[in-house]
């Protein structure tokens, strides 16, 4: 849909995850990612965000910390802010304290909205603002969590045995890493 122009140019990406980690993972105390990392490791939504916007970042701003009750010396709760060069902006939440569990991701245009509300892992839903129509469009399409990791693994494992460009390189896989960096940054 925005590859089709439905929403014409892409202005801001709205990206928001946050999961009950108490609820997910009970062990989740003695886990390497409450002492550091915390809900960083919830980047999948920056990868999304960098993705969306196809385009060099500009500035990164980030707050992060430990806020919520559920007791980890790593932060629980980020939110990041991204600047891009031409004329577009990201917004990114993560933590580890929401309940119920909730992504959602928003993809604001000149011409309209993408919505994608993926907070089960059976189904997601996508929804499209057409403004000349004046209405939304949805369309729930059923999915298995681990589906994006098995097609990731397959196309690493032919890329391997084929001698094959991998679709994910390591610098794009540095994107991310860049941003998680710049966004713990202190003046």
């Amino acid at each position: 849909m925005l590859a089709e122009g439905r929403i014409g140019r892409l202005v801001s990406v709205r990206a928001m995850v946050g999961e009950p980690l108490p609820q997910i993972r009970p062990d989740y105390r003695d886990l390497y990612l409450a002492k550091q990392g915390g809900a960083f490791e919830l980047m999948h939504d920056i990868d999304l965000a960098l993705w969306y916007a196809g385009q060099e970042l500009k500035t990164v701003h980030g707050l992060n910390g430990a806020f919520s009750d559920i007791g980890i010396q790593a932060p629980d709760v980020v939110e990041l802010l991204m600047e891009f060069h031409n004329r577009c902006i990201a917004n990114v939440h993560l933590d580890f304290f929401q309940q119920p569990r909730r992504r959602q991701l928003d993809l604001m245009g000149t011409e309209g909205t993408i919505t994608i509300e993926f907070s089960r892992w059976d189904q997601c839903t996508i929804s499209h603002y057409d403004v000349t129509a004046k209405n939304w469009v949805s369309q729930t399409l059923i999915t298995d969590r681990d589906d994006m990791f098995r097609d990731e693994d397959r196309q690493f494992l032919q890329a391997v045995a084929g001698d094959l460009p991998i679709q994910c390189t390591l610098e794009e896989g540095l994107k991310s890493l860049k941003v998680v960096l710049a966004s713990q940054k202190k003046c």
